[in-house]
């Protein structure tokens, strides 16, 4: 199939001067490119989610999206968390705990504009006017109600004309229904290996109950725990994001990455580009049962609240 080509008059994304750039090998480019290019048509949707707060999917988003556009797809790929994208949707699930009381008032209760240079430079651009705000970057604090949190989402939202998808105020059929309409997953945990299996055989007890479901789209991203045969029993993609120094800290310096992660990001956006360009039912894999996850009821709000993902009795 050849490149897909925007249509005429379509915007094209925004580059961004000051968007870090992940260097990794002219091959591992060259194969991602070609594997999106071949592959991808518009209209799909990659989601990646946190399976717990603090497990690193706001970086692993940093990743993937400036891997995406070290590659130059554009307008093949646009990344754009408020989802106004007529190609490759890419939506990020931040995991809330609530959000840290000093990123709220930092940005809901700051009036003029010049003050809020810090939150700006703690934003992780995305493409077109979308970012994405880190809990990590603020330091943990008392956490608020839900009426503040709303409010002070609001703020950012309307400030920063971004939309925020905050699990923390959603139920678990209302995120399973996000995940559902997803045509590839990528869910980030922190947890240690025993953790890790727990939500692999939960994954796979529900791609093999449900071929149709979003579980048999995942690929799991473990972050932060040491890998094992036992990750790959299930036959699902799993991919280990290596602990990498260079992660820590924002602003996270992606020159100074170790090889390992970069090549962990290259596998981890091509087995998330080539699984969003499947047929959903040739995505679908068989693997062997556990504990599963229960269904999405549409008639939910997807601003509801208390999600969690079923992580084998946990």
């Amino acid at each position: 199939m050849p490149a897909h080509r925007s249509a005429p008059g379509n915007a094209r994304p925004i580059a961004f001067r000051d968007r870090p750039r992940l260097t990794t090998g002219a091959g591992m480019l060259a194969s991602l490119q070609e594997c999106a290019s071949a592959s991808l048509s518009g209209g799909r949707r990659i989601v990646l989610a946190g399976a717990e707060p603090g497990c690193g999917v706001s970086t692993v988003t940093a990743l993937v999206t400036s891997l995406l556009d070290s590659v130059r797809l554009e307008p093949l790929v646009t990344v754009d968390a408020s989802g106004r994208t007529t190609h490759v949707r890419l939506d990020v699930l931040l995991t809330s705990d609530p959000w840290p009381a000093t990123t709220i008032h930092d940005v809901a209760a700051v009036t003029p504009p010049d003050d809020k240079g810090d939150i700006r430079r703690r934003l992780i651009p995305l493409a077109g006017r979308a970012r994405l705000l880190p809990q990590s970057t603020a330091a943990p604090q008392t956490a608020l109600d839900s009426a503040t949190i709303h409010s002070a989402l609001t703020a950012i939202e309307e400030f920063f004309e971004l939309s925020v998808i905050d699990l923390g105020s959603m139920t678990q059929p209302a995120a399973a229904a996000i995940l559902d309409r997803a045509d590839a997953v990528g869910l980030v945990t922190a947890g240690g290996t025993a953790d890790v299996i727990r939500i692999q055989s939960s994954l796979a007890t529900q791609a093999a109950a449900d071929p149709e479901s979003w579980a048999a789209r995942t690929t799991l991203i473990p972050n932060r725990c040491r890998e094992g045969s036992q990750l790959r029993r299930s036959g699902l993609d799993c991919f280990w994001l290596r602990h990498d120094p260079g992660l820590q800290a924002p602003p996270i310096s992606f020159s100074g990455l170790q090889a390992g992660t970069r090549e962990a990001t290259a596998g981890i956006t091509a087995a998330l580009i080539s699984r969003a360009s499947m047929p959903r039912r040739a995505s679908r894999r068989v693997a062997e049962p556990a504990e599963g996850w229960s269904p999405p009821d549409p008639a939910r709000s997807d601003h509801d609240s208390g999600w969690f993902i079923n992580r084998g009795g946990s």
